[in-house]
């Protein structure tokens, strides 16, 4: 019995060792063919951009521009002034009609100084004598310049610069009737107005 129960066991182990094997390709004939999965090369075509737009570019409109302001406007050239500059003032008549003002033997102007947010008068010490008084016009949409400040005021029994915050004071007067008039008059005359600059500074 142990003899047949060893060749059973080694006919066993033949048959294994049989099915282990590869598959033998029978004389005569033409082994299969392993084909290998098929892959798809990289693309050399360039990427197709998007043709521009033939649309215009969108414009934004400006903004609308404020309406004019009607008036009379005293402008200075600068907003701070340091020692030995002159200030310069310039007058523009935004109105729709005529105006005037006294020019001669009389101030062009008047300078206020700004204290504790009240205007105070600074007298100039000096009165403009540019030639005989008389009144000049001013008409709509046109600008003068009058005669510059060198920034001194009478102050403490002297005539001096003192530094500060201050505002200029045009008089001027509308009417038709003071066309070609030649005396100065006083203050609280009829068809008397004025008008006043931006805060500016004395440093």
């Amino acid at each position: 019995m142990r003899t047949f129960a060893f060749v059973c066991m080694i006919f066993a182990m033949l048959l294994l060792a049989g099915c282990a094997q590869p598959a033998q390709t029978p004389p005569g004939e033409t082994p299969p063919t392993t084909t290998p999965p098929a892959t798809t090369p990289p693309s050399t075509t360039p990427p197709v951009n998007p043709p521009p737009s033939t649309q215009p570019p969108e414009v934004t409109p400006p903004a609308e521009q404020p309406p004019g302001e009607e008036g009379v406007f005293v402008y200075t050239d600068k907003e701070e002034y340091t020692a030995g500059e002159s200030v310069k003032i310039t007058v523009s008549n935004n109105l729709d009609e005529t105006i005037y003002y006294a020019k001669g033997c009389t101030e062009l102007y008047q300078v206020y100084t700004v204290r504790d947010g009240e205007l105070q008068l600074a007298y100039l010490g000096r009165v403009y004598c540019t030639g005989p008084s008389r009144f000049v016009k001013i008409n709509p949409g046109e600008s003068m310049d009058l005669d510059e400040w060198d920034q001194k005021i009478a102050e403490g029994g002297g005539y001096a610069r003192v530094l500060g915050d201050y505002k200029m004071r045009f008089r001027y007067f509308v009417g038709d009737e003071w066309e070609g008039k030649s005396d100065i008059v006083g203050y609280g005359m009829e068809g008397e107005a004025f008008a006043y600059s931006d805060e500016f500074e004395l440093k």
